[in-house]
């Protein structure tokens, strides 16, 4: 089979992340803003009635799984909470802060 790559493709091209998760667990341990669709908060609209919004962690990526990430987001009094969000329901995720 040939390959449809250029002879003069940069060798190091190849050794670059090329999925979501590989490109994810190089943020391991950073601060990140994850932006999670789809969230159906409190008793308002159940799952189907258009009710979704957009839940906005801001933590440490401390784990990424092969389906999910593991986000530690720190609670007032300096405690702090896991979160688990399934790689499927993130929307975006950006290393820092938050977008103002």
């Amino acid at each position: 089979m040939e390959s449809n790559v250029p002879m003069d493709f940069p060798e190091a091209i190849w050794d670059q992340p090329r999925t979501l998760v590989e490109r994810l667990r190089l943020s391991e341990k950073q601060p990140v803003t994850v932006y999670v669709a789809g969230v159906h908060v409190g008793m308002v609209g159940g799952p189907g009635s258009g009710m979704g919004g957009t839940l906005v962690l801001h933590g440490l990526l401390a784990y990424v799984g092969d389906n999910y990430i593991d986000v530690h987001v720190p609670l007032p009094g300096g405690n702090i909470r896991e979160v688990l969000v399934p790689i499927t329901a993130i929307g975006a995720i950006l290393p820092g802060g938050p977008i103002v």
